[in-house]
């Protein structure tokens, strides 16, 4: 049965626009990825509005759009572009379609950010040479929050004589949220659950004679973490980049070693940075950082109050061993740049002078005290190397009590998640103390945190 001319039209007439719409869609994306290989993102950000004016929901153009948002740093708008394309219905597919050529570094950036919004959602394979390609320059600044009202606090107990405290519980924790009454712990991960790792190598310059003494450290911490630890490793000079992806295999780890190549330059915070931003797609609750380190910064294109920042909200606890020759006394820095008044006359969220500050010791010159900051505000442990190594058996000998120290630290280490009921302004600094029932000589925690 054949429609009538008049019903022909007018079924034309619901039809066409709809085409139209789709076809003059794929135009615009495909304008939109040009504009974003070209690196031209505020004309991305004009061309994905006008797809999102037409086709509201379109997950590619809000994807599209949310890293455009993120080049040009405007945070808030990426954030909620990326959240809206997560909750559609195809956005699986949405960073696979092979009729539109992603950047270099989408894949990466929406993979881990992804698992950090919604980790139920499978990721696609990303290979490490997508890994290095992407390896964000402003790692820190795309800072997208899991959930801001749970802070992660890693945690070491040691009873009177040094050894670690094992075995305790929920309920022999307590953590003090900025000033008032300890909050009992509600969530706790064991000291025996397995951890992400990843261990960031120092190559930049100077690093040449220092070569079999790195590659030594780096094996023997694979042998001393725990077997179901997955770990990754990256080296920095000039840049960052991943020797492997997370893994358990360790001799697929060791083997990637070989790929360590000293050179100059010596992009620490790019490195950290990165190693952050890849611990969001870890498996495990528990993540530490080890930075193997023979000098400052120097290069980096992340500023260090980004990368300070950065270390302060993501709850990943920040490991260094030292190898710098000559150590000098540094200049105490505090545990903040900014905190909370709680005291007459401050309100909420005003930035203060932070009451304590980590204690003055040894460390090297330079920022590697800024190193040392991230470790005390994230609970990591500091290895510096003495003036005197004789009693170690040398430089070699020192290296391996360092790495064993470090593994046993992070194979003891709890992690508390704690709900704040008074979470802090966002990027408003806010101390912890962790409070322990059983009798102990020191507690090692996060110092506070930044939401």
């Amino acid at each position: 049965m054949s429609l009538p001319p008049r019903a022909l039209v007018a079924l034309a007439a619901l039809v066409m626009p709809a085409l139209v719409l789709a076809q003059s869609t794929d135009e615009l994306l495909v304008r939109a990825h040009e504009a974003l290989q070209r690196g031209d993102d505020a004309a991305a950000v004009a061309i994905t509005t006008e797809i999102l004016a037409g086709a509201p929901g379109n997950p590619r153009a809000l994807l599209a759009r949310s890293l455009a948002h993120y080049r040009l740093d405007n945070l808030a708008d990426a954030e909620a572009d990326l959240s809206s394309a997560l909750a559609s219905t195809d956005s699986s597919n949405a960073g696979t379609a092979e009729d539109l050529r992603w950047p270099d570094d989408f894949l990466a950036w929406v993979a881990t950010v992804r698992a950090a919004y919604a980790p139920n959602i499978e990721l696609p394979d990303i290979s490490l040479d997508e890994l290095n390609a992407a390896a964000p320059k402003r790692a820190v600044a795309a800072h997208f929050v899991m959930d801001v009202e749970v802070v992660r606090i890693p945690v070491i107990v040691e009873d009177l004589v040094g050894g670690f405290i094992g075995g305790l519980g929920t309920t022999d924790f307590g953590v003090v949220d900025g000033t008032g009454l300890a909050t009992e712990v509600r969530e706790l991960i064991p000291e025996n659950e397995p951890t992400s790792v990843g261990i960031l190598v120092d190559a930049g310059t100077g690093t040449g004679d220092k070569q079999d003494v790195v590659l030594s450290a780096v094996s023997q911490l694979l042998e001393a973490l725990q077997p179901d630890d997955e770990v990754f490793i990256a080296q920095y000079s000039d840049t960052a980049e991943f020797l492997s992806d997370f893994s358990t295999d360790r001799i697929a780890l060791a083997a990637a070693m070989s790929g360590y190549e000293p050179g100059e330059g010596r992009a620490m915070h790019d490195a950290i940075a990165m190693g952050l931003i890849r611990m969001r797609s870890a498996q495990h609750e528990k993540k530490a950082l080890i930075v193997i380190a023979d000098g400052d910064d120097a290069g980096s294109q992340t500023e260090e109050a980004a990368v300070l920042l950065a270390a302060r909200r993501e709850g990943v606890a920040v490991h260094a061993l030292l190898l710098i020759p000559k150590a000098q006394r540094w200049r105490p820095t505090f545990a903040a740049t900014e905190t909370e008044g709680e005291g007459e006359g401050s309100a909420e969220g005003t930035p203060t002078t932070p009451a304590t500050a980590p204690p003055t010791g040894e460390v090297a010159a330079g920022h590697a005290g800024v190193l040392q900051e991230i470790s005390h505000n994230t609970g990591g442990l500091v290895a510096l190397r003495p003036a005197v190594e004789g009693r170690f058996g040398g430089f070699a000998g020192w290296v391996e009590l360092a790495c064993r120290d470090l593994s046993d630290y992070i194979n003891n280490q709890y992690l508390i998640l704690f709900r704040s009921t008074r979470p802090p302004a966002r990027g408003v600094w806010r101390e912890l103390r962790v409070e322990v029932g059983p009798p102990h000589e020191r507690i090692r925690a996060r110092s506070g945190y930044v939401r």
